[in-house]
């Protein structure tokens, strides 16, 4: 749950490890100690710092040390998915779509849970298999996305750098600066995580067939940058590279790497044949070590092997008898490798007993190919040697003194404790880090709450892989959040939770999150996060479905109606289906609100209208239906018959029962399907009927049938539900019909004759009597009045010329035009009486 500060309601976060004591004293003893607390900012990542104590700059006595003085405590800006590119988007798809498709497998197994042990065996391979191919297909996902921000970032300086400059463009140039250093420090962040991914795939979902392998391209994927090819180049353009120390050294480190393929073709072209014309034992040795490669290169990729098992790859069975045929292969292999080195001290030891003699440029290279064979023999002391970092030699051990995953503390020991070498961490290096972390000491959260400051979402997925492993079943939510503040770089508690309403949902939301696994808390801040951007709102409402969360529904009711904007009737559709599917009838209203009044600004009220009447919200129905009463009125005298003959509102013309074939006929192909498709709510129609009614008023008007349109106005005058503001302008249209009968404006009334019915003009009188008792309060008549001078004002023009044309003169006000109405129905009862 999100704490906010009761006066600014400012977001609050609190520190896990509080400077200050929570309790009075403590705070006191703190204030006594003319103390402040501060923060700072990364300039690298501005979404990460820290909070720490400082004195006064100019104290006045000297202060006793205080007992947090030297802590820093990790803080951050919580990240957001509101502003991410359609690549991101898309890989929090793709990132969804492989948990999807994890089904069950995405949880622990147990022999309990599966029976027999058979089954248990064969759900566990299956198991291995899914989540082996869903790790590595969010590494393919990540360095995809990698990959397109680089490019980003290129285009964007080659066309910066190909403009002309000015002053104005240095200054944005400034500013677009400052957003590709941002974007920067964000690519160096997710390579640092796609690294970890791939030490984790090598060290803690590879099968033992393909762990070298795996572990042989964490390695060079992660320190691409070594061997310098630069140097290669420099090497291979000399008349005989194989005489030179710097090749051996290359093709070592080379082989060390496990980059077999490459050493294979350096020694090709290194021009070693020319040997077989002055020094066949040296082309021999040759030979012989391009032979090894070989042989180690078919090693280190039987796991990859190519052998069907149904329709399951081998690499993931680890099936024993080609695990038994790898370690006879490596086993010819390292004694190939002792048979050379033999074959060297014999032919060394000859020539120094004088049987023969060689040149010193001929003995520097057996010499360094013996070094190189004593390499793939595994001897320890020439893989350190070779080795420029603690992970080559690590690797270098792992392929060639004995290819076993059990034995990587042991190497990893050997590495670290060698006299003669010395190793050391690059601690300012992230991923090389958090590797070796894991190497060390298995901390899985100090990573995880690492990886998170890079890429939350990407960290949430991993858990999921981590604890189907079962890797974080030791682990609590508390332990996570505990941990807080040992991740490397530091960041903040970036929990997204709900703004509740009462105490009672307080107790049950703390409840329901405390009792989160790692991977469920994870998961749900990234689902909570998904909310700020509408394009993977679906996959956070998939994901904490997924969660089977007792204030799920809660959840949705908070977030949705603020978060989703319908842009189009499918977004609307897919709401709908999801309130239905959860039973959430009142995220169902308050959705159809917040639509229906969306669809109303965007001119759409026939739709807005019929989403509006499902919510039984009737008084927003009906301000709506009067505002647009207020609206046709002012059209009236502002009329544009395209516009009119266009409007599908009006159309409600024709969904009455008593309908003008020769009307429809007359309509638009569009119109006319609309009428056939559409079926106006009853409840909707009832509340239409003043619109239908002006509707049908104004279109006989307009051909000059004044008795129907007469009949119609006065219907509405006598609405019972009028609101004064428009029943004030219902009765200023009214006036003219009592001065019809004295022009020859209708042929179809005689002169002298009155229009109204008796009837007609005792239901008017007692509308006015109704309306006069209404308007006594002076606000009422005030509004009304207000109201009456406005739309007098605004459609002056054509209303003055239409009531001069019958004599008539615009009343002022409400008081003189009730005045002069009770006139003229004073005289037409009298016209009525004479008849």
């Amino acid at each position: 749950m999100k704490e906010t500060d009761p006066i600014s309601n400012v977001i609050l976060s609190r520190l896990n490890n509080p400077l200050i004591p929570a309790d009075k004293s403590g705070l006191e003893v703190f204030q006594e100690s003319k103390r402040h607390i501060k923060f700072k900012f990364s300039p690298c990542a501005s979404d990460n710092g820290y909070v720490f104590i400082t004195t006064e700059p100019t104290p006045k006595a000297k202060v006793a040390p205080f007992a947090d003085d030297f802590r820093l405590e990790a803080i951050g800006v919580p990240k957001s998915l509101s502003n991410v590119n359609a690549d991101y988007i898309q890989y929090l798809k793709e990132l969804h779509e492989i948990y999807q498709g994890l089904d069950t497998y995405k949880y622990p197994l147990s022999l309990y849970e599966i029976g027999l042990i058979n089954s248990n065996i064969t759900a566990r391979k299956t198991q291995d298999r899914l989540l082996y191919g869903a790790l590595d297909s969010i590494i393919t996902s990540l360095g995809l996305v990698i990959n397109k921000k680089v490019d980003s970032v290129d285009m964007r300086k080659e066309a910066e750098s190909s403009e002309e400059d000015s002053e104005e463009e240095e200054k944005d140039d400034d500013d677009e600066d400052e957003d590709d250093d941002d974007e920067r420090n964000e690519i160096y962040g997710l390579k640092d995580l796609w690294c970890v991914l791939n030490f984790l795939k090598a060290t803690y979902f590879s099968s033992d067939l393909i762990f070298a392998k795996n572990f042989s391209t964490w390695i060079n994927k992660s320190d691409s940058e070594n061997p310098s090819r630069e140097l290669l180049d420099q090497v291979l353009d000399l008349e005989n590279p194989y005489n030179s120390d710097i090749f051996f050294t290359y093709v070592n480190q080379l082989i060390i790497r496990g980059l077999f393929d490459q050493s294979l073709n350096i020694l090709l072209s290194c021009k070693y044949q020319e040997l077989k014309e002055t020094n066949d034992f040296t082309f021999y040795l040759f030979e012989s070590l391009i032979k090894l490669l070989n042989e180690y290169h078919i090693i280190h990729n039987a796991g990859n092997s190519s052998i069907n098992v149904g329709e399951e790859i081998v690499e993931y069975i680890d099936e024993p008898i080609l695990q038994d045929k790898i370690n006879v292969l490596f086993k010819d292999f390292k004694k190939n490798a002792l048979e050379c080195i033999d074959t060297i001290n014999e032919y060394l030891l000859s020539c120094d007993n004088g049987d023969f003699s060689i040149n010193l440029d001929d003995r520097a290279l057996i010499l360094r190919l013996r070094k190189t064979f004593s390499l793939l023999s595994g001897s320890k002391s020439v893989i350190l040697g070779s080795s420029s970092s603690w992970f080559e030699a690590l690797n270098g051990l792992l392929l060639f003194d004995l290819p076993n995953r059990k034995l990587l503390p042991d190497h990893l020991e050997t590495v670290l404790s060698s006299r003669n070498h010395s190793f050391e961490v690059d601690y300012t290096n992230i991923w090389e880090t958090l590797c070796y972390s894991l190497l060390k000491n298995n901390n899985l959260l100090l990573v995880l709450k690492s990886l998170e400051q890079f890429s939350s979402d990407t960290t949430a997925f991993l858990s999921v892989l981590l604890d189907a492993k079962g890797f974080l079943k030791d682990y609590n939510r508390i332990d996570y959040l505990q941990s807080k503040g040992e991740q490397l770089g530091g960041i903040g508690d970036t929990v997204f939770d709900l703004e509740l309403h009462d105490d009672h949902d307080v107790d049950e939301y703390v409840s329901e999150i405390s009792d989160l696994s790692i991977t469920q808390f994870l998961l749900y801040n990234f689902a909570v996060n998904c909310f700020s951007n509408k394009k993977v709102i679906d996959i956070g409402v998939s994901i904490l479905k997924s969660l089977n969360l007792r204030n799920f529904k809660q959840i949705l009711t908070d977030y949705l109606p603020y978060n989703y904007y319908c842009e189009k009737k499918d977004d609307y559709e897919w709401l709908m289906n999801l309130c239905a599917e959860n039973k959430l009838i009142y995220l169902s209203n308050n959705l159809n609100k917040l639509f229906g009044l969306q669809l109303y600004q965007s001119g759409d009220v026939l739709q807005s209208l019929e989403t509006l009447i499902k919510t039984g919200d009737y008084r927003i129905v009906s301000k709506i239906i009067w505002e647009v009463v207020d609206q046709k009125l002012i059209e009236k005298y502002n009329y544009d018959e395209s516009t009119d003959s266009s409007s599908i509102i009006d159309l409600f013309d024709y969904q009455d029962d008593d309908i003008d074939i020769n009307a429809v006929a007359e309509l638009s192909n569009d119109q006319k399907s609309f009428l056939m498709a559409y079926k106006l709510d009853p409840v909707l129609k009832r509340f239409l009927s003043p619109y239908i009614l002006l509707v049908k008023y104004m279109k006989y008007e307009r051909s000059n049938k004044f008795n129907v349109s007469k009949s119609l106005l006065v219907d509405l005058v006598n609405f019972n539900y009028l609101p004064t503001k428009t029943l004030s302008i219902l009765l200023l249209l009214l006036l003219k019909y009592f001065n019809l009968n004295f022009t020859n404006m209708s042929s179809n009334v005689g002169i002298g004759l009155s229009l109204f019915e008796t009837s007609e003009l005792m239901e008017i009188i007692q509308t006015l009597n109704k309306f006069s008792k209404e308007t006594e309060r002076k606000s009422e008549l005030r509004k009304a009045d207000t109201y009456y001078e406005e739309y007098v004002k605004l459609v002056h023009t054509n209303l003055n010329h239409e009531y001069t044309e019958f004599g008539i003169e615009i009343p002022e006000n409400i008081s003189e035009l009730l005045k002069i109405l009770r006139n003229r129905i004073s005289l037409e009862i009298s016209r009525k009486y004479l008849e």
